[in-house]
């Protein structure tokens, strides 16, 4: 517990309010034995300058749906300060592709939270990098996919990427006061071959951090099960957490032990405003334009699937979950599929009433 509040105090501890507020989630947590709202994505847009193979998000992209507003990402973030959220990250598609990003940044009361923005570098420059310092954004993301130019370029169809992330790492380092991150997906050739540590060097030569993120049968990557891995890989990315104070991982960033966050400290909410458990579990449990967001929180939390507490991502390295969760639902046009819809939740329901009824008996 010490060792985690260390790595992340210095994310924090120029927002006392952001501190007062970590806190009391404890308090609430470990005392009061609530559940606690503790990281929220909010997907500003879905459109991209990238093409990549692996896109996760590919499949939810619906141009005759609108996106939304500030005012209602303002509602939004009102909704999840009051769920105890510390966290915003800003993601897409390409979230900076939104002229009013500025503007959307002030409606989620930066003085109270962490906030974070995903990008792929590509509208990025020093000049920006200044006024969303200036806004109140604490960390800049920036995948990474391989520390050779042309295997980064290539497995995102954007030739200049790889140039485009080192520019940007040099002037976040540059300007100060603003955190780089460098996100890398984990697929088994990068583990095995040892590339993973190539990655690290450059986040040491940035001081960013480096966080590991599971491949997951999602979005084009559906059906495509060769990109799991496997217990081995998992005891590197292990080591590489427990060695490397720069390597982060979600699952690690939980409050109470090591486990899976999805609909349970984490949730996510899609540029139509669609709820779902994180950007991969591509099943909706509400739409905050509908419905408050405490009530789908609650529906959640409900929901035996995401409550079972494990160590590991759920969606990218538990067998049972994944095809009984994501693998019904990879050949669908449509995401993200509502969960009352999902071919496996008449049975989940069915399973929940019988446990039910077996703990009245008992009792």
């Amino acid at each position: 517990m010490l060792r985690k509040c260390l790595k992340y105090f210095r994310l924090v501890y120029k927002k006392p309010l952001l501190l007062l507020r970590i806190i009391d989630n404890y308090f609430k947590i470990y005392i009061l034995r609530m559940d606690v709202l503790r990281k929220v994505d909010i997907c500003l847009t879905l459109r991209c300058p990238c093409s990549c193979d692996k896109c996760s998000s590919a499949k939810m992209y619906n141009s005759s749906r609108r996106e939304l507003n500030p005012s209602e990402i303002g509602e939004i973030a009102k909704q999840c300060l009051e769920l105890g959220a510390i966290q915003f990250n800003l993601t897409g598609g390409e979230p900076l592709l939104r002229e009013d990003i500025l503007g959307i940044i002030k409606f989620l009361q930066p003085q109270k939270v962490f906030i974070s923005i995903n990008t792929t570098g590509w509208p990025l420059n020093r000049e920006l990098i200044e006024k969303l310092k200036a806004a109140g954004v604490d960390m800049i993301k920036m995948s990474l996919d391989s520390s050779v130019a042309a295997e980064h370029d290539k497995y995102r169809n954007s030739p200049g990427g790889y140039e485009k992330v080192m520019e940007n790492l040099r002037y976040i380092k540059e300007v100060g006061g603003i955190n780089s991150h460098i996100s890398t997906v984990t697929i088994p050739d990068n583990i095995r071959s040892g590339k993973i540590f190539d990655i690290l060097k450059i986040a040491e030569k940035f001081n960013s951090t480096l966080a590991l993120t599971i491949p997951v049968p999602a979005g084009k990557w559906s059906d495509n099960y060769k990109i799991l891995i496997n217990g081995e890989d998992r005891k590197v990315l292990n080591k590489l957490l427990k060695n490397h104070l720069l390597v982060t991982e979600d699952i690690h960033a939980s409050y109470r032990k090591v486990r899976c966050p999805a609909g349970t400290e984490s949730m996510y909410i899609t540029c139509y405003g669609d709820i779902i458990p994180c950007s991969v579990l591509q099943i909706s449990f509400g739409n905050i334009r509908k419905e408050k967001l405490k009530d789908v929180y609650m529906k959640m939390l409900r929901f035996q699937p995401l409550r079972e507490s494990v160590s590991v991502c759920k969606a990218g390295e538990v067998k049972c979950f994944i095809n009984k969760w994501l693998k019904p639902i990879s050949k669908s046009n449509l995401f993200p599929v509502e969960v009352s819809n999902h071919p496996s939740f008449s049975e989940e329901q069915n399973e929940a009433k019988e446990s039910s009824n077996i703990q009245n008996t008992a009792f």
